[in-house]
């Protein structure tokens, strides 16, 4: 069956969700554009990546207390921008009036919370409270409640975890050169964060780095991509080993002739 619709593979790829001719793949549950159906490099790389973001998109569910990742979420799977911060919400007890609220961290291992360590210096006075630049790692938050004499409740635990993820590589810069068969290539160098992650995908567009165009399986700091002609907008992630995908790092101009 053909239609005029948007392309799967284009829109993965190129960030690309203009209506084209396509053709519905029962196999791979997609819509693909004439131009791609012989095109099995870009059809395996655009499965790959859809199969990660569906594996990824994963549901925390809090009880009285819920924390929030700071998210700048552009289209695709990119991290929160960076720097990074958690904030943290609670529903106040339904009898009484608190004096005052304490937040606290924990990291998380395995399917443990380790020990909890107060974030806050002095009691907080509304049930609210944003951790800033936590570390990258698994982490735990609960909230306890003080009364009138500042004796603390028992803690309410958030349920689940939340991921912060590595600082995003820096120092992304992006060099176009020409092949001897006429095409060119564009060469992408940049710097990971430490520790090294465990790979690291590019992101490109016309006006902004939103579509993911390759995807390392190991990390690196350089990769070289035949590229069409054309001006993007480019940018490049690191993901740690717990999976958690980090924000953009500076952005690179590239124009292909």
């Amino acid at each position: 069956m053909t239609k005029i619709i948007t392309c799967d593979v284009c829109w993965i790829l190129d960030g690309d969700a203009r209506p084209k001719a396509c053709t519905w793949c029962s196999r791979c549950n997609a819509w693909i554009c004439d131009d791609d159906q012989s095109n099995w490099i870009r059809r395996t790389r655009a499965a790959a990546i859809r199969a990660r973001l569906i594996a990824r998109a994963v549901a925390v569910v809090a009880l009285a207390i819920a924390a929030v990742l700071s998210f700048a979420r552009p289209a695709a799977a990119q991290g929160p921008a960076y720097p990074y911060s958690v904030s943290l919400s609670c529903t106040p007890p339904s009898s009484g009036t608190p004096s005052g609220y304490n937040f606290y961290r924990a990291t998380f291992s395995s399917s443990a919370c380790g020990n909890y360590a107060r974030l806050n210096s002095t009691p907080v006075s509304g049930c609210a409270y944003v951790d800033s630049s936590p570390p990258n790692g698994l982490y735990c938050y609960e909230v306890t409640d003080l009364d009138a004499n500042n004796d603390e409740s028992a803690p309410d635990q958030m349920a689940g975890h939340v991921a912060i993820p590595l600082p995003p590589p820096t120092g992304l810069g992006a060099t176009v050169a020409r092949n001897t068969n006429g095409t060119y290539d564009v060469i992408y160098a940049w710097k990971n964060p430490t520790p090294a992650p465990s790979d690291n995908t590019i992101y490109c567009g016309p006006t902004k780095a939103s579509a993911p165009i390759v995807k390392t399986f190991f990390p690196t700091t350089k990769v070289r991509i035949t590229s069409p002609p054309g001006a993007e907008v480019c940018g490049v992630t690191d993901t740690d080993a717990a999976g958690a995908e980090s924000g953009l790092s500076n952005l690179a101009k590239v124009t292909v002739p």
